[in-house]
């Protein structure tokens, strides 16, 4: 990465990150039925229709106006604090008339208007919610002397989940990893930084079903922090050794890496979940699918000839057999490479990110193999899954 382009990351997070906490919960508040629906009825549309061209899921800001509602709401609650309106970083961002920042030209909402919404979404369903709450880990305190950016080096977190809070039954052995790096040291005005990639969860038990991952420092989440909350997916469970210890090939749970503000000299990190529980193993009802449309991308990009199998019945070698080995039954191979697919967002999967934008040093697919035409192939072999439960 361009350091240029690194100190330009940090100062977008730095000068619109902090403080943009809700104040009237210590955690993010979980998804919430009568909230969600007031707030899918009275700000929702008002949000799309006056803010979306920057805040929408590929504009520069917080993504408090995609088109999923419910990820819309979620990063919305971290923009108001009910207690007190008018301090709302909704209310002092429209009152500031921040889009100015970006087009000179562009009209934006009132603070009436905003007040009014809000208003209206307490009164109607937010009132009922629970003010915190969540599936969130115990804190781990950050190790001193973290990997540099420079060094291209990372040191790898990990969580017990049976240690959840509220706890979760069939977690016993799992865990959460995630590794991290400096991103940048403070000084000189700019704000310290970690990078964080590869996050995975590891089961022995059941398969899990998971949604939404939140990287809290100091128990805090920042909505601008906010790669991982659309992941959502089905982990295979793994064997147990006969320590206990849990072996499998756990897929990366999103290929993208997220960079996160530095809060303290001590910061402490939690993960925070919207869901996980134990789940049926997944399992592939469109293999035809897979055959036809994905099993010929892993030939022309060269996949087999690292990862094992194929036509050919290659070998595999090394890490990429370990970490996954594709020398399986095409149904098998479909499960694995569904299990590192994000449904919600298919260009940030493993199985695509890895190949064709070369990511975490991973070899990249040939030139033959252009970006665009597997991206929409593995879009409709998704459909077609979907389209069969």
């Amino acid at each position: 990465m361009n350091p240029l382009h690194r100190l330009a990351m940090i100062a977008l997070l730095g000068v619109s990150g902090f403080g943009l906490l809700g104040a009237n919960s210590k955690y993010w508040s979980p998804t919430c039925a009568t909230g969600l629906q007031a707030f899918a009825k009275e700000v929702h549309p008002f949000l799309r229709t006056r803010c979306a061209s920057c805040h929408d899921s590929i504009g520069p800001g917080p993504g408090h106006a995609v088109q999923d509602v419910e990820e819309a709401y979620g990063i919305a609650k971290e923009l108001v604090n009910f207690d007190d309106l008018p301090e709302s970083m909704f209310v002092r961002r429209v009152r500031s008339h921040h889009w100015l920042e970006h087009d000179p030209k562009a009209t934006g909402p009132t603070v009436e208007e905003m007040q009014q919404r809000l208003e209206a979404w307490w009164s109607q369903g937010e009132k009922d919610c629970p003010l915190s709450g969540g599936l969130v880990t115990e804190p781990i305190a950050l190790p001193m002397g973290l990997p540099s950016f420079e060094s291209g080096k990372f040191t790898t977190l990990r969580w017990d989940l049976s240690r959840l809070t509220p706890s979760v039954p069939n977690l016993q052995n799992a865990y959460f990893e995630i590794e991290i790096q400096k991103f940048n040291e403070p000084g000189n005005g700019i704000t310290g930084a970690y990078r964080f990639r590869k996050p995975r969860i590891g089961t022995g038990l059941t398969s899990l079903r998971f949604k939404g991952i939140r990287i809290l420092v100091n128990h805090r989440f920042n909505p601008l922090e906010n790669t991982y909350m659309r992941a959502s997916g089905v982990v295979p469970v793994g064997l147990l050794s006969p320590q206990g210890a849990i072996l499998g090939e756990f897929p990366v749970l999103s290929a993208e890496s997220l960079v996160v503000l530095q809060r303290s000299e001590n910061d402490s990190i939690s993960i925070a979940f919207d869901e996980l529980k134990a789940s049926t193993p997944i399992q592939c009802n469109r293999v035809d699918e897979f055959e036809r449309k994905v099993l010929p991308i892993f030939v022309k990009a060269n996949c087999f000839e690292c990862h094992g199998g194929g036509p050919a019945n290659m070998q595999g070698s090394g890490l990429a057999k370990e970490l996954f080995s594709m020398n399986r039954s095409s149904a098998e191979l479909c499960s694995q490479s569904l299990a590192r697919m994000d449904r919600s967002v298919p260009e940030s999967s493993a199985l695509f990110v890895y190949p064709f934008r070369t990511r975490f040093e991973h070899p990249a697919a040939p030139t033959s193999v252009p970006a665009s035409p597997v991206k929409r192939q593995l879009t409709e072999w998704l459909k077609a899954e979907a389209g069969a439960h």
